[in-house]
Parts: structure tokens; sequence; C-alpha cells
């Protein structure tokens, strides 16, 4: 009998279908808050829109959230993390090739961008940043010297809603469908097609099983141990 440990197969093993049915999960949030941040931000036909709206601003964040776990699930990094395990460092590398495979020329690339989201996430330095732009002393392109106002949790219709250049400190643009925060910016819309894509593919290959996605209740061995 050998004593040669066989390595995990990602498609065998137990989890196989978390992954596909957490992907699809991802990707049904990134619609769904994206269909409801369309509906409220829509553009009104001859007018502006000029809306400070947390609820928006809310849903945008869970955009970017369900985003960066669809890229961490999808997209894993490949070199050995310091102490990580063998079995784990194999299997995340199977994970990647696995997903790799199955969104093969598919075109996602706003679902990776994670500069916003980090700016986010680290918004008092940022902010900090920003503020020391303003001031004279350390500054000689001051960001007052070019921009009229700084719009901060607001959603605009487009940018020329003032006559003046505004400094986005998270803002929604709704004619272009992005969200901008400082001097960074990401396109919502296509974070929303691109989820539909892999969802389109998802569907196309039958992969999931299931009645739905978001839940499973998986046999561990029970079966087998009643028969034993």
């Amino acid at each position: 009998m050998s004593s040669v440990k066989q390595e995990l197969d990602i498609v065998e093993s137990e989890f196989m279908q978390i992954y596909l049915h957490e992907m699809y999960s991802l990707c049904e949030g990134i619609n769904r808050e994206c269909k409801e941040i369309f509906r409220e931000a829509t553009v009104p036909f001859g007018h502006n829109l000029l809306s400070v709206s947390p609820i928006l601003h809310s849903r945008i964040y869970s955009v970017l959230i369900y985003a960066a776990n669809l890229k961490k699930l999808a997209f894993p990094t490949r070199h050995r993390k310091k102490n990580e395990g063998t079995g784990t460092y194999k299997l995340r590398n199977q994970r990647a090739d696995l997903f790799e495979e199955i969104l093969n020329e598919l075109p996602i690339k706003e679902i990776k961008n994670s500069k916003v989201r980090n700016t986010l996430e680290h918004f008092d330095e940022y902010l900090d940043e920003s503020n020391v732009k303003l001031d004279k002393k350390h500054n000689k392109e001051k960001l007052k010297d070019k921009h009229g106002f700084a719009a901060y949790n607001m959603a605009f219709s487009r940018w020329e809603t003032f006559d003046r250049k505004v400094y986005p400190i998270r803002l929604y643009i709704a004619e272009e469908k992005k969200f901008y925060n400082l001097d960074w910016s990401i396109d919502i819309g296509k974070i929303d097609n691109e989820a539909k894509l892999i969802l389109e593919r998802l569907n196309d290959l039958e992969l999931l099983k299931g009645k739905e996605s978001g839940g499973l209740l998986i046999p561990l061995g029970v079966e087998q141990q009643e028969n034993e």
C-alpha cells in the first residue's frame, strides 16, 4: 500500500460547488445593487441631477466589495504566502487554473480594479493627502486654483452640472455610470456588464448543481458511514 499522499483535486473536492455558487452569488449581488444604483441615479430629461444620497453610496460600496471578493475568488494571487501550507498553496493555484479555464476569453477588467476600493478603505489617509494639497505652503499646484467646489458623498447627472470644475470626494456621475473618489475612478457600468458575462458563462456551462444559487447542503461522508 502506497504511503504517498494524494494531492487534493479541486474539481473532485467536497466544496467544489461552493466555489461556483459563491461566484454566482457575488455576480448576482453586483447586478442587484447596480440595478438600484442606475434606477436611483437616473438622469432626468432636460434637467440636471444633484443629490445627496447615503443609500446610493452604500450600494456603490457594496458593489466594490462584491467585486473585490470576486477578484480574490476567481483571480487569486499565485505566489506562496508566508507560513502557508503546501496543500493550501497548491489548491489556490488549482482554483486560479479552474476559473481561468471557465472564464476563458471573457473581457474581465474593471472587476479587477481595486484602487478605488483601497481609497475607500483608507479614506482617512487619502483625505489627509488631499487636504495637504489645499495648503499653499505645501503644494504649488493647489487644488483650489483648479477646482471651484469639492463634492462629497453626492451624485451628479454630469460634470457640466456646475460651470466650474468639481473635485470629487466620493462622487457618482450618472451619465457615465462612473464613481470618482479623489484622483481615481471606476466604471460601475462596466462592473455590472462583466458580472453579467460571468453569469451567462456559468449558465451556459451548466456547472451549478441545485435549483438556485446561494445555499447548499453538502453531505460529508454521512451516507457512507451509515452503510458501513
